[in-house]
C-alpha cells in the first residue's frame, strides 16, 4: 500500500472527503495547508448543538478527578505476557491517583493478522482469562479500566473494547465500527454501534482508532452526553501533527477525550505513540512517540 493511499485510508476515508455532514468537509488540500503546513487556526467544523459535560449524567458537574493513559507496545501474540506489563503501568496508575485507565487497542495480542485463524488462538470472550485479571485488579483499587482486545464470537473475531467498572463487573463490550485496512483481514465489522453508560464519574463512551475519522463517531457521543470517551487506538506514524488532527475530528465535542495509542513497528507498519488527554478541547498532556509509558492528569467536568 502506497503512502498516499495510507493517508487518505487514516485521515481522509470516503466519509470524510466527500463533503458529507458532520464535522470534517475539508478535502486533503485544506487540511495540509492548514494544519500542516503548522498553522495556529484549527479549521471551524460544523456547529452541532450539545449539553454541558455532565448534564443527564450520574455526578455532579464540576466535579475534578484523574484519569490515565497507558502507551504500551504488545508482544506480537504473548497476552499473558502482556497483560502483567499492562497490570504493572496500571498499578503507576493508581499510585497517581488515577480512577479511570484507558488501555491502547489490541493491546494484549499485538494487531497486525493476516486472518481470522492466525489470531483466533489468541482471542478471548468478553469475559475470558484478560478479564479477570484486569477485573480483579478494578475491585481491589477501586478504578475502571478501558482495554482493547480480539474479542471471540463463535467463528467471529471483532476488535473490540471492554470497560471494568472498579466492583469488578463488565459495564460494556464495544466492537470498532469503522475498520482500517489492517483490521480487514481477520476482524468483523462491528455490529453493536456506538455506546456510553452512566457512571460517578459522568456518561463514558467508547471508540476505536478509526471510528474519529467518521462523523457519525463524535456526533453519537455530542448527542448521547458523552462526558467521557475512552479511545484506545494503533494509530500509524504518518508524520503529521496527529494531536491536532485528534482535536480537528472531535469538532464541538467538549468532554474529555483519553487516547492510548501503540509505538514502534509491527510486521514493518509503524505506529505514532503520542498518547494524549484532551478536556475540553485542550490538550492536557501526551507522551512522546516512543516508550512504554502513563499519563496522568486532572480531569474537570
Amino acid at each position: 500500500m502506497t503512502y498516499i493511499r495510507i493517508f487518505f485510508k487514516i485521515f481522509f476515508p470516503k466519509q470524510v472527503y466527500s463533503n458529507r455532514r458532520g464535522v470534517a468537509q475539508f478535502g486533503l488540500a485544506h487540511y495540509l495547508g492548514v494544519v500542516g503546513a503548522g498553522s495556529s487556526n484549527l479549521p471551524t467544523p460544523k456547529s452541532v448543538p450539545h449539553p454541558h459535560p455532565g448534564d443527564g449524567g450520574f455526578f455532579m458537574p464540576g466535579r475534578k478527578f484523574n484519569a490515565s493513559v497507558i502507551q504500551f507496545r504488545a508482544v506480537k501474540g504473548r497476552p499473558g505476557e502482556n497483560i502483567e506489563a499492562l497490570i504493572e503501568l496500571c498499578g503507576k496508575a493508581v499510585e497517581e491517583g488515577s480512577v479511570i485507565i484507558n488501555l491502547p487497542e489490541m493491546c494484549l495480542t499485538g494487531y497486525i493478522w493476516p486472518d481470522p485463524q492466525s489470531i483466533m488462538p489468541y482471542a478471548e470472550e468478553p469475559e475470558g482469562p484478560s478479564f479477570l485479571k484486569f477485573s480483579n485488579f478494578c475491585r481491589n483499587n477501586r478504578c475502571f479500566i478501558s482495554y482493547g482486545y480480539a474479542e471471540k464470537n463463535r467463528t467471529a473475531v471483532y476488535n473490540a473494547q471492554n470497560l471494568i467498572g472498579p466492583d469488578g463487573r463488565l459495564l460494556l463490550t464495544y466492537r470498532k465500527s469503522h475498520l482500517f485496512e489492517a483490521d480487514e483481514s481477520w476482524a468483523q465489522t462491528g455490529d453493536k454501534g456506538f455506546m456510553n453508560t452512566g457512571t460517578d464519574y459522568g456518561v463514558m463512551g467508547m471508540g476505536i482508532c478509526m471510528d474519529i475519522n467518521y462523523d457519525d463517531f463524535v456526533e453519537f457521543h455530542i448527542n448521547n452526553r458523552t462526558d467521557l470517551i475512552l479511545f484506545p487506538s494503533n494509530w500509524l506514524e504518518e508524520g503529521l501533527d496527529v494531536i491536532r488532527y485528534w482535536r480537528y475530528r472531535l469538532g464541538d465535542y467538549r468532554g474529555a477525550v483519553l487516547i492510548s495509542n501503540t509505538f514502534g513497528t509491527e510486521q514493518g507498519v509503524g505506529f505514532c505513540g503520542r498518547s494524549s488527554i484532551i478536556n475540553n478541547g485542550v490538550v492536557l498532556g501526551s507522551l512522546p512517540p516512543d516508550g512504554n509509558g502513563v499519563l496522568t492528569c486532572n480531569i474537570s467536568l
